[in-house]
């Protein structure tokens, strides 16, 4: 039985060490500032969180170089059409740079059902297929903890505790 036990709490912390190491992901809001009226949201989703140190530049690519930060996911809707790493423009490798921890800018070009979508530095510029134009700012937040993902340590507590009561159970047996 304590076998069984064992593997439980193996599994367990390991399902929990696995959300944990999925990424750092941020909510990102984009806003018409100059032409047209057309907003949006989306999220990235990066490989560790940004530096914080003093003049510290981060770098996530899709397609990252050794040693270097991956941007996971990204996605924005915009004008009712979503655009992700999957309908980039070909060759493009998608960038997102932070500063000092606070978001400095994106790089991306894609399209998505005749729209177009591109960001540079902290611009967003949208092309409709009816060429309506909406040129834009994005800000970007840290998005919340998902629910029911439980941070490590609390999964390595719950493990101790669980191994506890199994051996116990085992010397209780013996006696």
């Amino acid at each position: 039985m304590s076998k069984k036990l064992v593997l439980a709490v193996a599994a367990m912390l390991s399902l929990g060490m696995d959300a944990a190491n999925a990424g750092v992901t941020y909510n990102l809001t984009l806003s018409p500032t100059i032409l047209g009226s057309v907003g949006g949201t989306g999220y990235i989703t990066l490989s560790a969180a940004p530096c914080a140190t003093f003049n510290c530049i981060s770098d996530y690519l899709q397609t990252p170089g050794v040693g270097q930060a991956a941007l996971l996911d990204f996605s924005v809707t915009l004008g009712g059409d979503t655009f992700t790493m999957a309908n980039k423009n070909n060759g493009s490798n998608p960038l997102v740079r932070f500063l000092n921890n606070s978001l400095n800018s994106i790089t991306y070009a894609g399209t998505a059902n005749g729209n177009s979508l591109m960001m540079t530095a902290s611009y967003v510029y949208f092309i409709s297929s009816t060429q309506q134009q909406t040129i834009g700012t994005f800000t970007a937040s840290l998005a919340p903890a998902a629910q029911g993902v439980p941070e490590p340590a609390s999964m390595a507590l719950l493990g101790a505790g669980l191994a506890g009561l199994g051996f116990g159970c085992r010397r209780r047996k013996r006696a």
